[in-house]
């Protein structure tokens, strides 16, 4: 196949032996350089993330669609990338070989996969040490005098400010929990494609009560900054994963929302350029969480901690001793502070099962089952389970027919008083390309919403796929778990769920699907819980943050973050283990910032700013160095002659 087109980035188009030229160098390359590409990172299969450079984008685009059938299914728009579909032939190491070969193409990655950074642990109410430590009993532990963040004296400054806003991206937020209600605005749901980002796992929810649950209100903790506002962005599934291409949507979101401080506590191994870009062109402060590994990243990164950026801060956790915790990540040049991240207590959320069936009793109609039949029907089976002996299928003993169009529906299911419904079940199978099994909702039995189907396989570490127009293909290796968003649903007093399978005419048919053990999920009770993890060190630090945007707003996120970096509290246990060496201290940073405020500049913010030093004294800013800037001018001038020159040149030519 011809891999060549006219570059339309040039400003001309090629002669006829200029053209052939282009083809047969591009080609060469593809077939003759060495693509070492082999990750050990896990990616979306069948889709990469490009961003064409301005000139040849529109040309590009026509072209990879005609001649490789590779669609553009997606725009980041404030970013300038795309997220492309490849054929089902092209694999992501071959299509990021013929894509960065391209001259029209700025950067091509896969879309890799982030995980969660947390080590769960049992609910239990207590004290949080991490804003005031003296020493007490706390879950497990006794712990060290003054081991903390001198929160109490920072809120004698600010308690942060309804101006300011943290965009939590990730599994959502329990908008409802009595702890965080007055702190909430409103947010989008990355994986569901709607404006519920209800947290349907716990914790986004535990995230958003350290950075903000409301305080001086009588009511369980509270957060850091507990006056600001938290703008859920929901990209984590229920297993704790998404895919960069959501990430980036939710970015573009929260600076759309002029969101000041974004939370990351989720990573994963994959250097992603285009992310980095996305992160790089926001105003705002990210603060990420640095893994849970006890690994030293300055030698495998975990991104986006690892980002070399300004507005970017890596966040290690610390115990109730200032000591590094076991588990934390750590890094002389890529992480940048520790902060408290084991028995932390925040606001959490319980689930309960609201509505189950694992087909056992063989009995669907019993259970109030709907089926109808169109070349086909739903019914229960011995051919294979998960539990017990009977599952649900819809081609009992052979293969489906064509022209198939034919559904099981569920009793009806009373949402009226439940939140973050989830349908979660069992499934199996394989069907012919084209022909597909929707998961479908309604009110009222007569009008149904196609609902997006997440798949894990039984290893859920992290092979997930997302589905928007229906399941297809083959998944016959074994039980994947899938999970379906009925978010939308909650207060609804009669919802309904169906499993409808359609066949087109093609005469390509398969053994189609088995389903099992299907379960409606609901949020039981708002409270309160401990957990361990870098994943809860990051949010007490993006709180700092958010402290210090309330009370100087002028400051921009990197001088937010050297104020943080510079007013550590230096620590033995974090001792060339992170950049700062030291943990932080909300009331230094807020000390510091306003040393900052007052001098007009700061950490790479473009006035050189005055930090403290080691021995805690105020420093005199750096002074210009005046042969330097000379040399700069001369170096922009003479740029300058030679860009004018190539322009004549082009234009004489």
């Amino acid at each position: 196949m011809d891999t060549a087109r006219t570059f339309v980035s040039t400003g001309h188009t090629p002669s006829n032996h200029s053209l052939m030229s282009i083809r047969i160098g591009i080609l060469l390359l593809i077939i003759l350089l060495p693509v070492n590409i082999a990750w050990a990172n896990t990616y979306k299969p069948g889709e990469i993330l490009v961003k064409y450079r301005a000139g040849g984008k529109n040309a590009a685009r026509a072209f990879y669609k005609q001649y490789w059938k590779a669609a553009t299914v997606q725009q980041f728009k404030r970013n300038d990338i795309d997220r492309v579909k490849l054929p089902k032939n092209m694999t992501v190491t071959d299509a990021l070989a013929l894509y960065r070969q391209d001259p029209d193409v700025e950067s091509a990655e896969p879309n890799y996969y982030r995980r969660a950074a947390l080590i769960p642990n049992d609910p239990f109410l207590g004290e949080q040490w991490a804003l005031h430590n003296t020493g007490q009993f706390v879950f497990d532990r006794t712990g060290s005098n003054d081991a903390d963040m001198d929160a109490l004296q920072a809120w004698n400054v600010s308690t942060g400010s309804t101006g300011v806003t943290v965009a939590v991206i990730d599994s959502g937020v329990n908008y409802d929990h009595p702890d965080l209600q007055a702190n909430m605005l409103a947010g989008f749901d990355l994986l569901s494609n709607d404006a519920d980002p209800m947290d349907q796992d716990g914790h986004g929810t535990f995230i958003a009560g350290i950075i903000a649950a409301a305080g001086n209100n009588g009511t369980g903790v509270a957060g850091v900054a507990w006056q600001v506002k938290i703008l859920p962005l929901r990209f984590l599934n229920v297993h704790g994963g998404g895919f960069d291409s959501d990430l980036i949507d939710a970015i573009e979101r929260a600076d759309n929302a002029g969101a000041d401080i974004v939370n990351c506590s989720f990573g994963g191994p994959g250097n992603n350029s285009l992310l980095e870009t996305a992160m790089a062109n926001s105003p705002a402060l990210f603060v990420c969480s640095a893994g849970n590994d006890n690994a030293d990243n300055d030698a495998v990164p975990v991104y986006p901690a690892g980002f070399d950026l300004p507005n970017i801060i890596a966040v290690a956790a610390t115990d109730q001793d200032d000591a590094k915790t076991s588990f934390s990540n750590y890094g002389f040049a890529s992480v940048d502070v520790g902060a408290p991240g084991k028995n932390i207590l925040s606001t959490f959320t319980t689930r309960a099962d609201h509505y189950n069936y694992d087909f056992d009793d063989n009995d669907l109609d019993g259970n109030n089952w709907v089926r109808n039949t169109n070349n086909g029907n739903w019914r229960t089976t011995n051919e294979t389970s998960v539990s017990g002996a009977f599952s649900l299928t819809d081609s009992d003993g052979a293969d489906y027919v064509d022209n198939a169009d034919h559904y099981a529906r569920s009793p009806a299911i009373d949402l009226s008083t439940e939140t973050g419904a989830l349908l979660q079940f069992k499934i199996r199978g394989i069907s012919a390309t084209g022909d597909l099994l929707y998961v479908e909702a309604s009110v009222d039995d007569i009008n149904w919403t196609n609902l997006v189907v997440n798949l894990f396989d039984n290893n859920p570490n992290p092979a997930y796929s997302k589905f928007t127009s229906g399941v297809s293909g083959d998944l016959d290796s074994g039980w994947y778990t899938a999970t379906v968003d009925l978010g939308t649903y909650d207060g609804q007093g009669t919802v309904y769920f169906r499993f409808r399978f359609t066949s087109n005419a093609d005469g390509d048919t398969a053994k189609g699907w088995f389903i099992d053990d299907v379960v409606v999920e609901t949020n039981d009770s708002a409270t309160y819980a401990y957990w361990d993890g870098t994943s809860f060190a990051a949010p007490m630090v993006a709180g700092i943050a958010a402290l210090i945007k309330s009370e100087y707003p002028s400051l921009n996120s990197s001088q937010i973050k050297a104020a943080i970096e510079n007013s550590v509290d230096p620590v033995p246990g974090l001792t060339n283990l992170v950049a700062s060496g030291g943990r932080v201290n909300a009331n230094g940073a807020l000390r510091q910032a306003g040393t900052l405020s007052t001098s007009g500049g700061g950490g790479g913010g473009g006035g050189g700013g005055c930090f403290i030093d080691a021995t805690g004294q105020a420093c005199a800013p750096p002074q210009v160095q005046t042969g330097f800037a000379f040399f700069v001018q001369l170096s922009l001038l003479f740029s300058a002659v030679l860009l004018l020159w190539l322009v004549y040149a082009r234009i004489k030519a």
